[in-house]
């Protein structure tokens, strides 16, 4: 009699078929479990969350530098030239409000800038000293405008090579933009006024020496038909000539001249001989009037008219003596004007000639029947005229041009070094709590990330809500601590092994070595805690949330790329993430960043385990079982 039930050694009839729907069976059972569906779905889910929220905040990070606060100081006074201020400062500043690169925030004092770029609150500060504008123009050699840019390299190094590529496009754009400058003022710019432009000014020059050569090439002509002028000369010289005396007429001036010198001398010896009678006659009447004193009747008549006789005689004398004194007078300045119509009548004969002469190179041709050239003068003086007034005027003009050109030219070029104004602006770029290299500068995100992935490894290894059946009894805080007091260790050791191999394996320099490893090892117990804390709770399904929220720390810790190129919502959620706190802390013990002050990351640490703690003794969903059942969760055979 057959019984039911299943026959001894039937299962080895069985076919591939029906065991393979056996254990197919067995696991699609697992799926009326809603917790098991959950964690197979946050399964399935997970690579996509990974890649969504990595990918999604390093999609276009470049496309996001307006939003990556850096500080601006402009102190720049700038300088007046060309007659009008320039400030490259207030223009660089303009730029900037216009289309901003970074968001820049204004700070009064390099100092205050200072503090905020330590403080963490600016990844970089640029500061535009106040004698930019004057070294930019001068362009001098060994003295560049020089613009300070001083990035953090410690506390984002992604962001001081964005900064340092910043100030190297910068230096490149404001040369650019000041070269062109100063080819506008040779060349010309249409919103430059017309003085201003050099090329204005050589054209002025260039119209100027159009009319100089011009006026030139009048003059020239004007000299070749000057002699043309002379034409009333000639005609002049022919009047002149005509009312000349002939030649007859000036000897007989001559031979007259000279026989009036004759007359007066004989007229001058007749007035000595009158004289010397004179003086005779007078010695008569003298005689005269003694003898008749002595006549008897009438002797006194005869006296008296002997005296007056006397008295007439003697006046006579004196007057012929003043006469042959005139006469001799005369003679004298007869010679002389003899003396004078001799050599002037032989100065009139040869005048005559030499105005005959004259006359015939003046006259429209010669003896040959060429054109003489002294006729020409006439004309080509008057063009000479106007040659000489237009040469005057191009003269003034190249010569106001040439004082503007140098005066452009010592303004705008004066002093200048060639190749300090092919680059007169530069960027000095500084830097504070500097790093190695990538490797070094990335290590407190990838540290941290190791760190978290280790928290999560522990609780592969060991049942993190499974308690021995005699702890049921104990305080939920000592069940806490008694489950948690492995796993704290370990993540305390894991701490430990990770910064002994970054500093002895890679050989990167700590700053302040025992504060990196506590700020490991409370970085450590922090994320510990919170793994916990969600297995506590949700069992061994609370790693998937674990590994979720370290999928969005990876992309909104800010570890490779400041947070504010990842988006605004990694932004927002950035600084509340302890992932967040334990890179700055190991930024700031590692490097010195932030003025190596971790004390505000250490207390954001200290405070989310204690939540974590204090939650986890509160939800915690203990499982107890029996001392023979309490194992590790790894199996090894």
């Amino acid at each position: 009699m057959k019984t039911g039930g299943t026959v001894p050694g039937a299962a080895h009839h069985r076919s591939f078929t029906s065991w393979l729907w056996l254990g197919l069976q067995a696991e699609l059972a697992l799926f009326r479990r809603p917790m098991l569906v959950l964690s197979v779905l946050a399964i399935v889910l997970a690579p996509t969350l990974y890649a969504v929220f990595y990918i999604s905040s390093f999609w276009d990070p470049y496309s996001h530098l307006d939003r990556l606060p850096a500080a601006l100081v402009n102190i720049d006074r700038g300088v007046a030239t060309g007659g009008r201020e320039v400030n490259l400062g207030n223009d660089l500043v303009d730029s900037f409000q216009q289309k901003p690169p970074f968001r820049f925030v204004r700070f009064p004092s390099v100092a205050a800038a200072d503090e905020a770029l330590h403080r963490g609150d600016v990844y970089f500060t640029l500061v535009i000293p106040e004698d930019f504008s004057a070294r930019a123009l001068a362009a001098r050699k060994g003295e560049p405008a020089t613009l300070t840019l001083q990035a953090g390299e410690g506390a984002s190094y992604t962001s001081t090579l964005i900064s340092k590529r910043f100030g190297a496009e910068l230096a490149h754009a404001l040369n650019e933009q000041l070269n062109g400058e100063r080819w506008a003022a040779i060349v010309g710019d249409p919103s430059a006024a017309a003085t201003d432009s050099l090329r204005v000014v050589i054209g002025q020059l260039r119209d100027g020496s159009q009319q100089v050569h011009q006026g030139a090439q009048r003059l020239q002509a004007g000299s070749g038909w000057l002699d043309q002028g002379f034409g009333q000369v000639a005609a002049g010289l022919q009047q002149m000539r005509d009312r000349l005396p002939t030649g007859g007429q000036l000897q007989e001036l001559a031979d007259g001249s000279k026989a009036v010198v004759a007359g007066a001398e004989k007229l001058t010896t007749g007035f000595d001989q009158l004289a010397a009678g004179g003086e005779r006659l007078q010695q008569g009447a003298e005689q005269l009037r003694q003898g008749a004193a002595k006549v008897p009747f009438g002797g006194a008549k005869v006296v008296a008219g002997a005296a007056r006789l006397e008295t007439g005689i003697a006046t006579l004398d004196t007057n012929l003596l003043t006469a042959a004194a005139g006469s001799r007078e005369l003679q004298a300045g007869l010679t002389k004007l003899n003396d004078g119509v001799q050599p002037l009548t032989g100065g009139l004969v040869q005048l005559e000639a030499g105005l005959q002469q004259l006359s015939s190179q003046f006259s429209p041709t010669n003896s040959e029947g060429a054109t003489n050239q002294p006729v020409r003068l006439s004309e080509g003086s008057r063009q000479l005229v106007a040659g000489s007034q237009e040469l005057e005027a191009g003269t003034a003009k190249l010569a106001d041009g040439l004082n503007r050109l140098d005066n452009s030219l010592t303004e705008k070029l004066g002093g200048a070094d060639a190749n300090a104004l092919a680059a007169s602006v530069q960027v000095d770029v500084e830097t504070y709590a500097p790093v190695q290299n990538n490797g070094t500068a990335y290590s407190p995100y990838f540290a941290a990330l190791a760190l978290w992935l280790g928290g999560i490894m522990i609780t592969f290894v060991f049942h993190c809500r499974r308690l021995i059946e005699p702890m049921k009894a104990a305080p939920r805080w000592v069940c806490w601590l008694a489950k948690s007091a492995v796993p704290l260790g370990l993540g305390v050791l894991q701490a430990t092994v990770v910064v002994a191999v970054l500093r002895l394996g890679f050989g990167v320099a700590f700053v302040h070595l025992w504060l990196v490893w506590l700020a490991a090892a409370l970085g450590s117990v922090t994320f510990v805690s919170i793994i916990l804390l969600l297995i506590a709770v949700f069992g061994d399904a609370g790693r998937l949330p674990a590994v979720v929220l370290l999928i969005l720390q990876l992309a909104a810790a800010g570890g490779i790329y400041p947070v504010e190129l990842s988006g605004r919502f990694y932004e927002a959620i950035h600084p509340y993430l302890p992932l967040t706190a334990l890179v700055n802390a190991f930024r700031a013990t590692m490097f010195g960043a932030y003025e190596s002050i971790w004390s505000a990351a250490a207390l954001q640490l200290a405070v989310t385990a204690g939540v974590a703690v204090v939650l986890a003794i509160w939800f915690a969903r203990w499982k107890y079982v029996s001392r023979e059942a309490y194992g590790p969760a790894v199996e090894f055979n």
